[in-house]
């Protein structure tokens, strides 16, 4: 018996094409697997050579053009592989994006990655409550990337389950739920550390889901300290040293206009931030960020789903807390990226969150060495931890 735990997005996404204001086929090294290529190499005719002509065998990606874009893609933006053989031609990389598929165990954890714009349209704007649901098919798992116990691989399952049913509740702050859940994983994380058995883990999501269903969250907060600027400066400063990986982007053959502009405007905040530092920022949260997260706490609800379940199953029981803040680090650079973004205007617009959103998670997404480089200066200063996290939300 195999389970899934599925986006409601993962089967409705559609991809704009040429259409898009700032496409995927371009700036990433592009994997063509073993299979696709054998199939390429069936073809007898002129597209068969020109495919493989647009690959680097030795590395088995598709060459970039000087520009960064995909050899394979024509002057409108269309793939020649998909215009002339097909979408079953497609390499499994480029059939499946921005679509992600995690098995642990012999659950499947499907959703969206959000370094596509359309999949940040689709998969975060949308007011439903329900947007995961967990079933049962009698199928096996493909690949096994996360190798679990029987017993682990339901804890982790449960653990997914209960992180869905508390930022889902909805009559709660946004602020709040985020903080409650950062402390069920630092409560899991303790009993990692005791050595304590699935039974205690267990003991801790009931005691979790009895404090939610008789509405006692708000006594857990006491005692978790709530301002302390030098976790925000962690956290904070190298945001804008992303500014200039963003760049490589500005100058991409196919961006919308609006959106070029956007990345030029995106570099010269940076500069104006680097100058006026914390205080500008605190000020653009207080008076504009917060009005926005206020008014959309869905976006921002769904935007933790998304992030943080792929943490839940790339992960260990042990190392649980270890791996969740990494969402969380995600989290506050995505506010850092926003204010950055709009600093030269007094409202955050839609378009702004679209950008800032699918921008930094081809960053995050794609070079976790930004993520590694935060949870190791947190951890040098012992700052690892709870009120870390909460200071982060």
């Amino acid at each position: 018996m195999k389970r899934i735990l599925a986006s409601e997005r993962y089967n409705k996404f559609k991809c704009t094409g040429s259409e898009c204001i700032d496409n995927c086929c371009h700036s990433w090294g592009i994997i063509i697997d073993d299979k696709t290529i054998d199939k390429y190499k069936g073809l007898e005719n002129e597209h068969g050579e020109k495919i493989i002509d647009a690959i680097d065998m030795e590395h088995k990606m598709l060459k970039l053009e000087k520009n960064g874009k995909c050899s394979l893609l024509d002057e409108k933006g269309l793939c020649y592989i998909h215009s002339n053989l097909g979408s079953e031609y497609l390499s499994v990389t480029c059939a499946k994006y921005p679509r992600k598929i995690l098995e642990a165990g012999k659950t499947t954890y499907a959703s969206i990655e959000l370094s596509c714009p359309v999949s940040v349209e689709d998969a975060l704007f949308s007011k439903d409550e329900n947007t995961f649901y967990v079933k049962d098919i009698d199928n096996k798992p493909e690949k096994n990337v996360n190798p679990l116990d029987d017993a682990e691989e339901e804890l982790i399952t449960n653990i997914a389950i209960m992180t869905i049913t508390i930022l889902e509740r909805r009559e709660v702050s946004i602020k709040n739920r985020y903080t409650y859940l950062a402390m069920l994983f630092d409560t899991l994380q303790k009993t990692a550390n005791e050595g304590k058995g699935i039974k205690e883990y267990y003991g801790v999501l009931n005691s979790y889901k009895l404090a939610i269903d008789r509405n006692m969250l708000e006594g857990l907060f006491l005692g978790i300290p709530t301002e302390n600027k030098e976790v925000k400066w962690t956290i904070g400063i190298p945001i804008c040293d992303l500014i200039y990986k963003v760049a490589g982007y500005g100058e991409t053959y196919n961006g919308s206009k609006e959106n070029i502009e956007f990345k030029e405007q995106l570099i010269k905040n940076g500069e104006k931030l680097k100058e006026e530092g914390f205080e500008t920022v605190k000020e653009r949260y207080e008076t504009v960020l917060q009005k926005y997260i206020d008014e959309n706490e869905e976006v921002f609800e769904n935007y933790l789903k998304e992030i943080i379940l792929l943490d839940i199953f790339g992960t260990k029981k042990e190392k649980i807390f270890n791996n969740i803040i990494s969402s969380y680090i995600t989290l506050e650079g995505l506010k850092y990226f926003i204010i950055l973004a709009t600093l030269h205007k007094d409202e955050i617009e839609h378009s702004d969150i679209v950008n800032s959103i699918y921008l930094l998670d081809r960053i995050t997404s794609h070079k976790k060495i930004y993520i590694d480089f935060k949870k190791e200066m947190l951890n040098k200063k012992r700052m690892l931890n709870i009120e870390t996290m909460t200071q982060i939300i």
